[in-house]
């Protein structure tokens, strides 16, 4: 019998720290407490955004968030965000909707006081994300062609003023993309894969290398929001969609 005792004294004593080893590994992680102020961009899962806008959430802890141009105080003040190392802009409130182009681009998230002066330290969240969402050309990219480049006298028709007809969206695929331009032959004017390097990019744009006038050369200039859907849709490879 002493022996028997000796035995189950011996088990109960290891199942006793078994258990409690268990027990701490099954421990359920407590939240950080922080102390200063603290920001996070609440992103969409894998960071990937598909759709040509999105709702950015701003987690905060901490501050408190003020109207601009309210009295500096300790402790409140405003988010300023920035893309792609662009300088930043004053987001109102913690809840935003951003739109993006396509591809990869570098968010960062700053707090800081209502005078703009950054926090010491620096209270910083910087993100990377990826756009997937692509433009369609029939949908988005071909009504501003037409409406503003494909028109009598212009791109459109047999006849399209240097062989290049906008006034359709096959008109486009077939004068336009990978074709290279005749005011400037070393260009294409729709590079798939490089809105930077199409020319017809850089004509919407008036950028100082082109030859000639910025396009379109009747009506309005093309709005940013305009040029910026052009621009995802090359970017994306400039598909027949």
């Amino acid at each position: 019998m002493r022996r028997i005792s000796r035995w189950a004294w011996a088990f109960a004593t290891m199942g006793v720290f078994v258990l409690g080893g268990c027990a701490k590994k099954l421990s359920l992680p407590t939240a950080p407490v922080r102390i200063g102020p603290y920001i996070r961009m609440a992103l969409p899962a894998g960071h990937r955004i598909t759709s040509a806008s999105f709702t950015l959430h701003f987690d905060i802890e901490n501050f408190v968030l003020d109207s601009l141009g309210s009295t500096p105080s300790p402790g409140r003040g405003h988010i300023e965000l920035g893309v792609d190392g662009a300088s930043p802009v004053p987001a109102r409130g913690d809840t935003i909707s951003l739109g993006l182009g396509f591809g990869p681009h570098t968010l960062r998230a700053e707090l800081r006081g209502n005078d703009g002066s950054p926090l010491i330290p620096a209270t910083v969240d910087s993100q990377a994300v990826t756009v997937s969402f692509v433009r369609s050309l029939s949908r988005d990219v071909q009504p501003i062609f037409t409406e503003h480049c494909g028109i009598e006298g212009c791109h459109a028709g047999p006849n399209a003023v240097l062989g290049e007809d906008l006034s359709s969206a096959g008109g486009t695929l077939r004068t336009a993309v990978n074709v290279s331009s005749i005011e400037s032959p070393s260009l294409k004017r729709i590079v798939p894969g490089d809105a930077q390097g199409s020319y017809t990019v850089q004509k919407i744009r008036g950028d100082g290398s082109i030859i000639g006038n910025q396009m379109p050369l009747q009506g309005r200039k093309l709005t940013q929001d305009e040029v910026r859907i052009i621009i995802d849709w090359i970017q994306a490879g400039a598909p027949d969609n």
